[in-house]
């Protein structure tokens, strides 16, 4: 493989995640104000944020998979600079955050909006698990700025 074919691919790969990732950041606000009406909208809105969600891990186990073949297509040079190790670290972290503060609060929404359709009081589950969403949103922006500026600071 060449180097351009791998590092398209891997920019493909970064547009698959970001669209996933902004979008499901930009989701976030509507479905907590959805959730907090009461609105029609809602299944909707919830079942758009759970596809961005995919989307977003489809995009980054693809940056993940054209990273190794683009770090293989170049040598594993770029594996030697402390700007990609950082980088790998943020990665890593954003993976931690996915799988143990998002999957956790996504997978309590469904049920408790369900039970709340049922009449019973999930308030405090819904609430709970849209901060936990949301601050997660937060931070995978803050590590998603981290990469882009270690890329772009490490690759000059």
């Amino acid at each position: 493989m060449t180097l351009r074919l791998a590092v398209m691919l891997h920019l493909f790969s970064l547009v698959v995640l970001a669209a996933g990732g902004i979008g499901g950041m930009l989701m976030h606000r509507p479905l907590v104000q959805a959730v907090r009406s009461g609105s029609p909208l809602l299944p909707g809105l919830a079942s758009a944020a759970m596809r961005l969600a995919i989307a977003a891990r489809i995009g980054s186990i693809l940056m993940l998979l054209s990273g190794l073949n683009l770090g293989y297509v170049m040598h594993w040079v770029d594996f030697r600079f402390p700007w990609m190790n950082a980088k790998l670290t943020i990665y890593a972290l954003m993976w931690v955050l996915s799988l143990g503060l998002a999957a956790p609060a996504a997978a309590k929404l469904g049920p408790a909006l369900a039970r709340r359709q049922q009449g019973e009081d999930t308030t405090a589950v819904l609430e709970s698990s849209l901060s936990r969403l949301g601050l997660f949103h937060a931070l995978i922006l803050v590590g998603f700025v981290a990469i882009v500026v270690l890329v772009i600071g490490g690759t000059r």
